[in-house]
C-alpha cells in the first residue's frame, strides 16, 4: 500500500472548491451568445416557433425555449425604462401631423386640377 503524499491543508479545501465548481453546460459563453442572437432573429424577426428552431438549429427545444424566455425577460425590463404612455402620445401626434400635410396635398393637387379645367 502506497502513502499519500503530504499536501496542506488550503491546497485540499482549494482542490475541493475547484472541482465541485461548474463551469456551465454543454456550451462556451461565446457559443451561448451566438446561439441567442440567432434564436432572436429567428423568433422574434421572422416569427419562427421554438420547436421549429430546434430542429433547424438542431438544438434541445427546452434550450431554445430558455434563450426565447432570456429574450423576453431582457426586452420586458428594457420597455419597463421606456415610458410608454408618452411614446404612444408622440407617435399619435407624428400620426395626425402627417394625415394633416396629407390633406394639405390633396387639397392642393384638387386646386390645381380645377384650375387646368
Amino acid at each position: 500500500m502506497s502513502k499519500l503524499p503530504n499536501v496542506s491543508k488550503e491546497f485540499l479545501k482549494d482542490s475541493v472548491k475547484n472541482n465541485s465548481r461548474r463551469n456551465g453546460g454543454r456550451y462556451s459563453t461565446k457559443q451561448r451568445v451566438e446561439r441567442r442572437l440567432e434564436v432572436y432573429c429567428l423568433h422574434f424577426e421572422l416569427e419562427y416557433p421554438s420547436t421549429k428552431i430546434a430542429e433547424v438549429m438542431k438544438v434541445n427545444r427546452h434550450t431554445i425555449s430558455d434563450d426565447v424566455s432570456y429574450w423576453c425577460e431582457k426586452l420586458a425590463t428594457e420597455w419597463s425604462k421606456v415610458d410608454i404612455h408618452g411614446w404612444h402620445m408622440k407617435q399619435l401626434y407624428s400620426l395626425q401631423s402627417q394625415k394633416e400635410r396629407l390633406g394639405r396635398v390633396e387639397k392642393s393637387k384638387n386646386s390645381n386640377k380645377q384650375d387646368y379645367n
